[in-house]
């Protein structure tokens, strides 16, 4: 590599991880439903505000996720121009005001078979597509979405019917993308909630001392938690990973 491919390639790392360190998503201070399904100890880190330890995880996937949204937006935006109506509700603002909880709808089509559809893009590698071909979603995303649909339900007279996921592969071609759906169902919201007042019970009443009480879980890698650190002690600063049980 000559100098300046050197030079042009680290400003280019630098540049990208300094717009994904400042997008919106990462800066929001509040707990969104996309993270209801995970790690319970990252959820309490999360809701008492401490400060992220795990700077180092890479940033590429999320870019090209977030590049991958916002055209699906203008290509669903398009759509409805074509149509001239609104079949799609596009990046919509959903929350669910009791649980201080809000997300950003992907796509809600108001005229899919069996009834409205609430849609999320998920912009996956080759392994999280194998495995939701052969598993379907992981409890992150399947809580996320029904969450989703209650929002749209209870807070904005929306009467979705049915929840799906679209998987669109980050390689390869448009025949390999796989799409899930089922029907909306209010247990599954339930058991989100109820996961999130847990997490928020111990929090409120013990602080930073609650993480202690929090299990872990390993849903998500934990090298990709931004409150991880291999050789922590101290719970209050960081979390050393999980580790599974020993049967």
């Amino acid at each position: 590599m000559s100098d300046l491919a050197a030079s042009i390639e680290s400003n280019a790392k630098a540049t990208l991880l300094q717009f994904e360190a400042n997008r919106p998503r990462s800066l929001q201070p509040d707990v969104g439903m996309s993270e209801l399904g995970g790690c319970p100890r990252r959820l309490g880190y999360r809701i008492l505000g401490v400060a992220k330890s795990n700077k180092a995880g890479d940033p590429l996937a999320p870019f090209i996720g977030g590049a991958g949204h916002a055209a699906l937006a203008d290509m669903y935006e398009a759509e409805n121009q074509r149509l001239g109506r609104v079949r799609y509700l596009i990046e919509h603002r959903v929350e669910i005001p009791p649980y201080a909880l809000g997300g950003n709808v992907d796509l809600v089509d108001l005229e899919a078979d069996g009834g409205p559809c609430v849609i999320d893009h998920k912009w996956v590698g080759a392994t999280t597509l194998k495995s939701a071909r052969l598993n379907g979603p992981s409890v992150i995303y399947r809580w996320q979405i029904h969450t989703y649909a209650a929002a749209l339900r209870y807070y904005l007279d929306v009467q979705v019917a049915n929840v799906a996921i679209i998987y669109w592969p980050r390689t390869g071609f448009l025949r390999d993308m796989y799409t899930w759906s089922e029907p909306y169902d209010e247990a599954i919201v339930e058991q989100a909630l109820s996961r999130l007042d847990s997490v928020r019970t111990i929090t409120s009443g013990l602080g930073v001392d609650g993480l202690k009480e929090l299990p872990t879980s390993d849903t998500v890698p934990c090298s990709f938690c931004p409150y991880w650190m291999p050789a922590a002690v101290d719970l209050t600063e960081a979390c050393p990973g999980h580790a599974p049980e020993v049967k």
